[in-house]
């Protein structure tokens, strides 16, 4: 076989590979992590209704750790609802930014509860669902498909999330 033609069998088979992985990634279950962190005013505002009863709005950013869209960038806004040291969302939406991909996402349910250390909120722990509105690149396949997370308060106002793709 001349030099020429293994090359361009090599890349057929390398381009084959790559198609298979991509495809693996579209039809099976994907799971990664993500580091975060809250930006900007991430206000407690009492209601003033009943004690302990408080909304929570702000802006949170999040590196992407593993799958096909590993190296991402992801921000969104979310606004949560606290009774006391129970928490849920009731709004959390955002976008996965990397150079080939996207994924627009919006959470569907999300609990949460508070920790508390003498009597103060030190972190969180929850999980909640959602589903992938529209994706490109690396993760066209996902648009539509639905999503479990679980997070956990990691340090003054940074969390970690773990997200399955289903």
């Amino acid at each position: 076989m001349k030099a020429r033609s293994k090359r361009v069998l090599g890349f057929l088979l390398i381009g084959s590979s790559i198609g298979l992985g991509t495809s693996v990634y579209a039809q099976s279950e994907v799971s990664y992590m993500m580091t975060c962190y809250s930006a900007g005013s991430n206000a407690v505002e009492p209601v003033g209704d009943r004690p302990g009863h408080a909304f929570e709005t702000g802006d949170y950013t999040c590196n992407v750790v593993g799958g096909p869209m590993d190296g991402a960038v992801e921000t969104g806004t979310y606004v949560w609802e606290w009774d006391k040291t129970a928490i849920s969302a009731l709004v959390n939406t955002g976008i996965d930014r990397k150079p080939g991909g996207m994924v627009v996402y919006q959470d569907s349910e999300g609990k949460a509860t508070a920790i508390l250390s003498d009597g103060k909120v030190t972190g969180f722990t929850g999980s909640g669902r959602g589903k992938i509105l529209s994706s490109a690149g690396v993760a066209a396949n996902w648009s539509g498909r639905s999503y479990s997370y679980t997070f956990q308060s990691t340090g003054f106002n940074q969390f970690a999330v773990g997200i399955r793709i289903e």
